[in-house]
């Protein structure tokens, strides 16, 4: 077992995430739940990006849920506005300004 992790492989399933590594990439135009970190293993979280398939189907999971993932972010965050995030390549969160 190595000690990298390799930021080409979803930290989820291990398939290949595509993730280009700059904002130009489909990630950075997504929506990540903060949630759905949860499911990373910690030594891997920040290392890699979780791949589309595995974002669509986290997302297809949820929908039964009465509070959506932008409610629940804003009342964590005690703002009353919601704010659509995006997940950088680190795994932390930016504020999306529809760019």
């Amino acid at each position: 077992m190595t000690s990298q992790a390799d930021t080409s492989q979803c930290p989820v399933c291990g398939n290949r995430n595509a993730c280009a590594g700059s904002l130009d990439c489909w990630c950075a135009k997504e929506k990540f739940p903060k949630s759905v970190f949860a499911e990373i293993p910690a030594e891997l979280l920040g290392k890699a990006c979780v791949c589309k398939q595995c974002l669509v189907r986290f997302k297809q999971e949820r929908r039964g849920r009465v509070v959506s993932d932008t409610e629940s972010d804003s009342e964590s965050d005690g703002n009353k506005a919601a704010k659509p995030r995006v997940a950088t390549i680190e795994g932390e969160y930016k504020e999306n300004k529809g760019e």
